[in-house]
């Protein structure tokens, strides 16, 4: 359970890299903060780069920093980059050797052991600001504050909601009583913290219900790996990038040819990428597929891993669809380009998932400048960004047919996807940047202490 201090050397990790302003000059009395989650700096896990990106605001405001987190990631296996963070950093080895579920369970507990120890010997920051991986730790510092002389103000930046996730994920039922007692916790801990943090108004909506009633809605901004960061720094000194579009064909020379070479013949590539989970339903999709096995307009494309990859592929390949294709992960050089080259984006939410989680897909696309289809419920942060910008289409996942009408739209000989895919980009611009995320947390963090 050691301290490592990061310096803040490398030149890609500059301050104007990251879209923040590095010539504020700290105030005297900074206000100290603790920022809490399992997964923090570059890795597979957007979370953690998201704190760190609030981490590296919040420092060159003013504040005293101080980050707790482990050392697991999604592939914890894989060389990743160091931290930019220039300041404290407690990491936690919480790693477990077992493989699925049952692992995922260890390295959980034992971070929230840790974390309390850590917590319990030590002096409470002015503001504790904690995610939600793993679920339930703000519960620590709710009891942990109990037992300070002066109130500190404890913010939940709320990723996925629980307990509900695990119902609509299907790992407990609603009338057990693991699911009773963690519900409980909820409420108990909810009533008890003094803010929170929601990525869109679906999930602003749920935290209420647990009793929480301070919610201030921040959606999450474009967690591109550091290569990609210089596009917004490039749009804030020349606002007409914005009317610039990439070169599709141009891209894909970096690509694997046996990728490029499956997309000959047909007319668009729609892209998923990342994880392919429980909590994305693509039913519409496979119902229009199997109406149309032959169909060269679209090529569906699924870069990435996931728990439904499996059987995804399995489904595939027993109905012999050819127009459906499964690619590994791509590396970050490759990734972007990837995003360049595919016509539209692909993002999926199932309609028992709305206000638990927040599909961080979207971001990326919408940097690249293209198109989103958009398999889920309304009210969630995709349809809110897409129906304020009109770039993209939306499809009901209870509705078999409703990917249909989208491709009818698609393929009319009047529709102009490059006009839309500005719209993307313009949404990104003003809606999902690292900028507009952190002014907003600004906003909601003053560095000052009022109370002094």
């Amino acid at each position: 359970m050691g301290r490592v201090s990061v310096a803040l050397t490398s030149d890609s990790c500059s301050s104007s890299n990251l879209g923040m302003d590095s010539n504020r000059t700290p105030l005297s009395r900074a206000r100290s903060i603790w920022l809490i989650n399992l997964f923090f700096g570059p890795g597979l896990a957007p979370t953690g780069v998201l704190l760190e990106s609030l981490a590296m605001d919040l420092h060159l405001h003013g504040w005293h920093v101080e980050v707790l987190a482990g050392t697991a990631d999604y592939r914890a296996v894989e060389n990743r980059e160091s931290s930019c963070f220039p300041g404290i950093v407690h990491r936690f080895h919480c790693q477990s050797k077992q493989p699925g579920t049952r692992g995922k369970f260890w390295t959980w507990l034992w971070f929230y052991v840790q974390v309390a120890w850590f917590a319990l010997w030590r002096r409470m920051p002015d503001v504790i600001l904690v995610q939600t991986t793993p679920p339930f730790l703000h519960t620590i510092f709710t009891l942990r504050c109990l037992f300070t002389w002066r109130r500190r103000e404890l913010i939940l930046w709320n990723q996925d909601t629980y307990p509900e996730t695990l119902i609509a994920t299907r790992i407990l039922r609603e009338k057990s009583l693991a699911y009773r007692c963690l519900n409980w916790i909820a409420h108990w801990s909810g009533r008890r913290i003094t803010r929170a943090v929601a990525l869109d108004g679906a999930m602003a909506e749920r935290l209420g219900r647990q009793g929480i009633k301070n919610v201030r809605i921040i959606p999450n901004w474009d967690v591109s790996p550091v290569s990609s960061r210089t596009d917004l720094l490039e749009v804030q000194s020349n606002p007409r990038q914005l009317d610039a579009l990439p070169d599709n064909d141009a891209d894909s020379r970096s690509l694997p040819t046996e990728l490029t070479s499956a997309a000959i013949g047909y007319r668009y590539r729609i892209a998923y990428t990342g994880n392919l989970g429980i909590g994305h339903d693509l039913t519409p999709l496979w119902n229009f597929i199997a109406q149309h096995p032959t169909q060269s307009d679209f090529l569906f494309l699924f870069v990435g891993e996931g728990d439904r990859t499996r059987e995804l592929k399995s489904m595939i390949e027993r109905n012999g669809w050819k127009c459906v294709k499964f690619w590994p992960y791509l590396p970050a050089s490759q990734f972007d380009a990837f995003l360049n080259w595919a016509d539209w984006g692909l993002v999926a939410l199932e309609p028992n998932c709305l206000g638990l989680m927040s599909p961080s897909k979207l971001h990326a696309w919408l940097r690249a400048g293209k198109p989103v289809l958009y398999i889920g419920p309304e009210g969630s942060n995709v349809t809110e960004t897409v129906r304020a910008y009109d770039c993209g289409f939306v499809a009901d996942p209870q509705d078999p047919q409703s990917f249909e009408h989208v491709a009818e739209k698609i393929l009319k000989i009047s529709f102009d996807s490059r006009q839309m895919g500005l719209r993307a980009r313009q949404a990104w611009h003003e809606r999902h940047t690292s900028t507009v995320g952190l002014s907003a947390w600004r906003e909601l963090l003053p560095p000052h202490d009022s109370s002094a």
